[in-house]
């Protein structure tokens, strides 16, 4: 029997800050100084992987605050997801 790898829990790199106070969050790069604003869509996938840690929390965020599909939610999610890991602000836990 094989052993299936449990899906990695999301979390931000260590220096990057989120600021939830407004409408829509931003992101704060300590080690660079860069800050990044995300959209309603980006601020809700955050903020379900930054409190639930998954990425089926997230898909589910998304479909309760907008008319979408799950299909294209998750599709959102792992752009969305990849692209912050590309800029060093996100990272997942796969212990």
């Amino acid at each position: 029997m094989v052993a299936l790898k449990p899906a990695p829990r999301w979390r931000l790199r260590a220096g990057v800050l989120a600021q939830f106070a407004l409408p829509q969050a931003v992101l704060l790069d300590a080690r660079s100084g860069e800050y990044f604003e995300l959209n309603a869509v980006g601020t809700t996938i955050v903020r379900a992987l930054l409190q639930a840690g998954t990425r089926e929390a997230a898909i589910a965020a998304l479909c309760a605050a907008f008319t979408v599909d799950a299909q294209r939610a998750a599709a959102d999610v792992d752009a969305f997801a990849a692209d912050l890991c590309r800029r060093g602000l996100l990272e997942a836990d796969d212990a």
